[in-house]
């Protein structure tokens, strides 16, 4: 008899162990495969309406997140904005763990995921630090907030087409937004004499974010979308971020799409038509230098804006060299500039330099110079190893960001950007494309 019964344990268990089977089948056998997919469907939700917020919305802190403040649940140690921060950690957490399955197939998506996991731990280290203040704490929770949604979004649908169609449709959406605002003279912000276009979010700084990360995946559509209803669409999508690029007057942003459409060019057009790519590049931001520069108010204007850029990458550079190995600190900078308002000379504290790469090498020094070294060599690698068709599209955004990154600061800033979670779906998409096992791309020369 205890023979018996041991040997029905010892199956029981197994089949626990194996996920086949239960110890009495009742009616709780089905339970765990339906919370589990009743909890990806709700995940799923947040993720999608948290980023139609984020490329519709104005870029500002969530209401409800904000006042997570006054919510205290001491009981958990989650008070107040740390308990934001927490929530953020954990989709964090699950959206990054996401990525291992396919990640580990080769080195180079497994060393972006690595990579991309070092610097979201930065981030999380700023939130669980006890000697954080709350302003803080709130701020870095709501970039991670960001990074994580734009993860999870790109692990969202089962192919790499679906999504990127999917950020081609929300750009698309923004840019027609922002053409009919201005159609409407509704936009205010104002450079010189220059309208510069808004979108729903009201500002061209936030505006030209949407196209430079996604005007690249629309042209790689035209290239080589499957089906002539893809493409069509695709042409539409283009030819409207292009316009609404133009009409922030963005001078970096401009550049910045037309080198990437240009590399794609290069790479899928034969070698007699691309002179007609380069003309038509160099005509376009040939306008937009005119349109800034033309007459004495909007000289006077572009001469502010690029001395006021200089002073921060200065103010930048010399906030790298006095911390160059430990940094002030991630969610800590402050760059006193002196800046030209209403025609007077201001002292004033900003927190961006203007260019990317200086944000994070004085945020966190030694450790953010090696970050950027790591994720470029593993984003090349990925890519140059990848057979995906889609792979010059993602290099493409890739080239446009490094571009706009050099004169901007695209994300991690404290705000609640879009900015913040296109980089996590860039990221995310680099890995998948890295992973993917398609049939081999194909290059025209």
């Amino acid at each position: 008899m205890s023979g018996v019964l041991s040997t029905d344990l010892r199956q029981t268990g197994a089949a626990f162990a194996s996920g086949t089977g239960e110890a009495h089948h009742g009616p709780g056998r089905h339970l765990a495969p339906k919370l589990v997919r009743f909890g990806r469907t709700a995940v799923s939700a947040v993720v999608v309406l948290l980023i139609f917020r984020a490329y519709l919305a104005p870029n500002t802190v969530p209401r409800w997140l904000d006042q997570w403040r006054d919510v205290h649940l001491h009981y958990f140690g989650l008070g107040g904005a740390r308990g934001a921060g927490a929530a953020a950690l954990a989709l964090a957490t699950l959206a990054f763990g996401s990525y291992y399955p396919i990640s580990s197939r080769r080195q180079g998506p497994f060393g972006l995921w690595l990579a991309t996991g070092a610097w979201l731990s930065l981030t999380a280290a700023v939130i669980l630090a006890p000697s954080s203040p709350d302003s803080v704490v709130l701020r870095e929770g709501c970039l991670l907030l960001g990074y994580a949604c734009g993860l999870a979004a790109a692990r969202l649908l089962p192919r790499i087409e679906g999504y990127l169609l999917a950020l081609v449709a929300c750009g698309l959406l923004q840019s027609v937004i922002a053409i009919t605002y201005r159609i409407m003279g509704l936009d205010r912000f104002v450079s010189g004499d220059v309208i510069r276009a808004g979108g729903s979010f009201g500002t061209p700084a936030m505006l030209f974010l949407v196209p430079v990360f996604v005007l690249p995946l629309a042209v790689q559509g035209v290239l080589a979308a499957p089906t002539t209803g893809a493409r069509t669409f695709t042409m539409v999508a283009t030819a409207a971020l292009l316009a609404a690029l133009m009409l922030t007057w963005e001078r970096s942003g401009v550049a910045a799409g037309l080198a990437a459409m240009l590399w794609l060019v290069s790479r899928r057009v034969p070698a007699r038509r691309r002179w007609v790519g380069w003309i038509m590049a160099l005509g376009v931001l040939l306008v937009v230098f005119l349109v800034r520069g033309t007459g004495p108010v909007n000289a006077a204007s572009s001469a502010r804006s690029v001395k006021g850029r200089a002073e921060l990458m200065k103010a930048g550079a010399l906030a790298f060299g006095h911390h160059w190995f430990e940094g002030v600190g991630v969610g800590r900078l402050s760059l006193p500039v002196q800046i030209e308002i209403a025609g007077r000379p201001t002292n004033v504290s900003l927190i961006d330099p203007h260019n990317q790469a200086l944000f994070w090498l004085a945020e966190m020094g030694i450790v953010g110079a090696l970050l950027i070294a790591g994720l470029a060599w593993f984003v090349c690698r990925t890519l140059r190893d990848s057979q995906s068709p889609w792979a010059d599209g993602v290099a493409a955004v890739w080239v446009s960001v490094a571009c706009a990154g050099m004169f901007n600061t695209l994300f991690g800033l404290s705000d609640f950007s879009c900015g913040n979670m296109l980089i996590g779906s860039l990221l995310g998409l680099t890995m998948r494309v890295g992973a993917a096992c398609d049939e081999p791309r194909q290059t025209t020369t």
